[in-house]
């Protein structure tokens, strides 16, 4: 079957196996799949607000997706305002990693005595299919230096689960990249935090950008996906993003992506290169207005925010779960020794909701103490208030709580209002690294 149906509280979500990308449904489209032969009643007219020419258009639709004769119907129980699953897992593959990138959140270094085993990193793909999350974010560490990638991504092909994974570039190989080009994995991410061997090498280490170079040039030569530039904002390229996407074009990438470092892992004691507020909307206004010049012949994908004018390529976003990111509402993240968290930039010991060796994927999704209270947050009284709410949508719940020490504070790069001092950052990210010790 090409479509996978959840039921949803909203209606539903399709998956379809094909595009590689989820359909939502609402209540009387997916009342029409599921009974393609019935009419509506008259209560069913008024109930669903519709009438009989949107009825006829949706079926025509249907039936030109070939969704009612082409679709396997999970059965799964519905939530109240949640997602039944996940639309995504991130999982960080493994803690082992060949650099010492200066704002590395999981501080990667060695590969981990207790980290997960081929087995178990299986079993998170096959309860993936079993609650109908097709989407498979492979991080680390570096993931190629790790021998149980290529058979964690092949098993996850072979379960029509969509992978992607970011790398380095450092470690391609022409075996590795011919192997990657045998595979159907939809996106390869590169690291491109600087323009030129002194930008990039100032935070990936001496000699780093050439070795780049040449994996981009391997992937390009054997694998047929798309590769994505992936720039980290930091103050030390914040200023020379034009010289970041013109390489992404001269290097022959299909997308170049932007977000912002956070204070996390490394990077709290290199604080030096977390932008200010100013820097950080500055940064963001040039990205907005280059697109939307069209100045660029590469793809651009950024961060959620106003500048955009919404004619960006952001993250979607489903509306109906309301305030803030997606950690906890449309995903979650496994650490590379199992621990599942909403979001694992807080570190591996804060906001766990069990580990993959003791608790099922989806009862840490429904029942998790940490995935409920990230779902409850419903922003400061700013934030519910603002005119451009729809635009950010609240911003990143590590910033606000490295800032305020609350998560549901307003995001400190927040565009609307000027909400810290520049010292509260440094001094509040002390107390978080304590907190994670703990």
């Amino acid at each position: 079957m090409r479509y996978v149906i959840r039921n949803e509280f909203f209606g539903s979500l399709a998956y379809d196996k094909v595009e590689k990308d989820y359909i939502h449904l609402d209540h009387l489209t997916t009342r029409l799949l599921r009974n393609p032969d019935r009419r509506l009643s008259s209560t069913e007219y008024h109930e669903y607000g519709t009438d009989r020419g949107e009825v006829r258009l949706l079926r025509e639709e249907l039936k030109k997706r070939d969704l009612p004769g082409n679709s396997m119907y999970l059965g799964n129980a519905v939530g109240q305002q949640v997602l039944s699953a996940p639309t995504r897992i991130f999982l960080e593959i493994t803690y082992q990693c060949p650099e010492k990138c200066a704002h590395c959140y999981t501080e990667s270094g060695p590969r981990r005595p207790d980290e997960l085993e081929l087995s178990e990193k299986k079993s998170i793909v096959g309860q993936m299919e079993s609650m109908g999350c097709f989407r498979l974010s492979i991080a680390g560490g570096e993931p190629l230096v790790d021998p149980d990638f290529f058979p964690v991504v092949e098993h996850a092909i072979s379960k029509d689960i969509d992978v992607s994974f970011s790398t380095s570039g450092i470690p391609v190989t022409e075996r590795v990249a011919r192997r990657l080009g045998e595979l159907d994995v939809r996106t390869v991410n590169v690291s491109l935090d600087g323009w030129d061997d002194m930008s990039y090498d100032q935070v990936r280490g001496s000699g780093r950008f050439r070795y780049m170079l040449r994996g981009v040039e391997r992937l390009r030569k054997h694998y047929h996906g798309k590769i994505a530039a992936k720039c980290t904002l930091m103050t030390s390229n914040i200023r020379n993003l034009d010289s970041i996407i013109a390489l992404s074009e001269a290097l022959g990438f299909d997308v170049v992506k932007f977000n912002c470092v956070r204070e996390a892992g490394r990077a709290i004691e290199r604080n030096s290169l977390i932008p200010t507020q100013d820097e950080y909307i500055d940064s963001m206004r040039f990205l907005a207005e280059w697109y939307n010049s069209k100045k660029s012949k590469i793809k651009m994908v950024l961060p959620v925010n106003p500048y955009q004018k919404f004619e960006g390529d952001a993250p979607d976003v489903i509306g109906e779960l309301g305030f803030g990111c997606y950690a906890g509402k449309e995903s979650f993240c496994i650490t590379a020794t199992g621990s599942i968290q909403p979001c694992t930039s807080f570190g591996a010991r804060k906001y766990v909701d069990g580990n993959v060796r003791g608790t099922r994927l989806i009862d840490a999704w429904n029942d998790g103490r940490a995935m409920n209270m990230f779902r409850g947050l419903n922003g400061s009284s700013a934030c519910q208030s603002c005119p451009t709410y729809n635009g950010c949508r609240g911003g990143c719940y590590l910033r606000s709580f490295t800032a305020t020490g609350d998560l549901n504070a307003t995001d400190p790069y927040c565009y609307e209002y000027r909400n810290l001092e520049p010292t509260a950052p440094k001094r509040l990210a002390r107390e978080l690294e304590v907190a994670r010790a703990e």
